[in-house]
């Protein structure tokens, strides 16, 4: 039957809407990754709100297949828009150049800090090229704290761009625009699977704070998401082995990334199975090991974040102010060990949940797996924008809502880099983390609501339709 014209009508129109919106979304990302200033909040927050409000128009309304297709191929050239600039809102950039090029130079990074290198009696030719961009460094006291798959990528782009850190930045970027890629193609893949909205993938390909924080800024998040997906999406294929080895990527890119393992596995899954799948994600984990010299402080990079560093946090942040203010001296040095046991307690707890309660082998448990990533940011020390991300992506097929306020509320940390605003940061922080649980609360239980409407069918998800 052929369509009537009113109807064709509406569809032309709705598909050119989209797209003049997602070209206005790609225009302000354009300016923040190459004009605004992490020093100047109000250039920052005025093209973010105008993306943030393209976003939440795209993802809200309703799409025709052609409309997403159109919208992703959108997003592909945003991305592709973004090679020509320097990260403008990080400076690891340079952090990834210097790794990528002691490697290349047969040097471990995790063997010396920057300033130890500096100082060092290297070939003069080494330190010709790394000097101008040692000043550039945000931690020249500190070993590097980026994993073998990151190490890999900054040594095979250092190794072509030598010392141009635009044509560098620039090939770090087309690697991660193959990440996304594949990211695309796991999450459609698991979207089919659960019978839901394929629009869905576009809750993270077109968020801001990806295209910002991934594509502009250049953190490795977007390999670690991308194999987690990846994995995923073999998994309910059946491929526990290949699961396994995508996760075990997954991990060799972030770490953190194991915190997913346990929603892997289920009681009904054959013991010979489960033991396989775990087996050679530590194989493959352990690689790892070949990389860090053992020395005491072959890990003190890892300290910055659990020690020192303190950043955007809520509880952490809560609870040694009000140790402070009670002069709890030992309570607020101890803070950090404190909230790293009830992550641990609650980890278990859901790991254990999840293992015993799972009605399908072949299944990821996305909620628990959800629950997890939140209690970990919440209990962070140290909560920088792109944190959020995987939280982001298990949200697309659990609590999207609370997922996608956050990855846009969280912007407004950038606050913390002006100094003429900089003072009013704690207040942000209450009402980001405030607002925060009012939304996830609203949110549970709408989906409790939701469920006890379909009966047998407790493994449906939550999403954005």
């Amino acid at each position: 039957m052929e369509r009537s014209p009113d109807l064709q009508i509406d569809h032309l129109s709705g598909y050119n809407r989209s797209l003049t919106i997602v070209a206005l979304l790609g225009l302000f990302v354009f300016f923040l990754s190459g004009w605004a200033a992490r020093t100047d909040f109000l250039s920052l927050i005025i093209p973010y709100l105008l993306a943030t409000f393209c976003y939440l128009i795209l993802i809200l309304s309703q799409k025709t297949i052609r409309e997403v297709h159109m919208l992703i191929k959108a997003g592909i050239l945003i991305r592709i828009s973004l090679f020509f600039f320097l990260p403008n809102l990080s400076d690891d950039v340079y952090r990834f150049w210097w790794d990528g090029t002691l490697i290349d130079h047969g040097i471990n990074p995790f063997s010396q800090t920057p300033s130890e290198i500096i100082a060092a009696d290297i070939s003069p030719g080494l330190k010709d090229k790394l000097t101008p961009v040692f000043s550039l460094l945000n931690s020249p006291d500190y070993r590097t704290v980026y994993p073998p798959w990151s190490q890999f990528t900054c040594s095979l782009a250092a190794h072509i761009a030598g010392s141009d850190l635009i044509f560098f930045s620039a090939i770090l970027k087309f690697l991660v625009l193959a990440s996304d890629l594949l990211f695309n193609f796991s999450v459609l893949g698991i979207l089919r699977r659960l019978n839901m909205d394929i629009k869905n993938v576009l809750i993270f390909f077109l968020n801001p704070l990806t295209l910002l924080e991934l594509n502009g800024n250049l953190h490795f998040e977007s390999w670690m998401i991308s194999l987690l997906a990846l994995s995923i999406l073999i998994w309910m294929n059946g491929g526990k082995k290949l699961a396994s080895i995508a996760l075990g990527a997954s991990f060799l890119s972030k770490m953190i990334s194991a915190i997913s393992l346990p929603f892997f596995l289920s009681h009904r899954t054959p013991i010979k199975k489960t033991v396989g799948f775990l087996l050679l994600f530590l194989i493959l984990s352990a690689s790892i090991l070949f990389m860090i010299p053992f020395k005491a402080d072959s890990l003190q990079g890892y300290a910055l974040y659990f020690k020192i560093f303190e950043f955007n946090s809520s509880l952490y942040f809560f609870l040694r102010e009000w140790a402070e203010r009670y002069q709890w001296w030992a309570f607020k040095q101890a803070t950090g060990m404190i909230t790293l046991v009830l992550f641990l307690i609650f980890f278990l707890t859901t790991s254990l949940h999840s293992f015993w309660t799972s009605v399908h082998p072949a299944k990821f448990n996305f909620r628990s797996a959800w629950w997890v990533w939140f209690s970990f940011l919440i209990l962070s020390s140290t909560v920088h924008p792109w944190y959020i991300l995987p939280l982001l992506f298990l949200g697309i097929f659990s609590y999207p809502i609370t997922s996608v306020f956050w990855s846009l509320f969280v912007f407004i940390s950038y606050l913390h880099y002006d100094i003429r605003m900089e003072v009013n940061f704690h207040l942000f922080r209450i009402a980001e983390y405030g607002l925060l649980l009012l939304i996830l609360l609203w949110e549970v239980g709408f989906f409790t609501k939701r469920i006890h409407k379909m009966p047998n069918r407790p493994d449906k998800v939550c999403a954005l339709k």
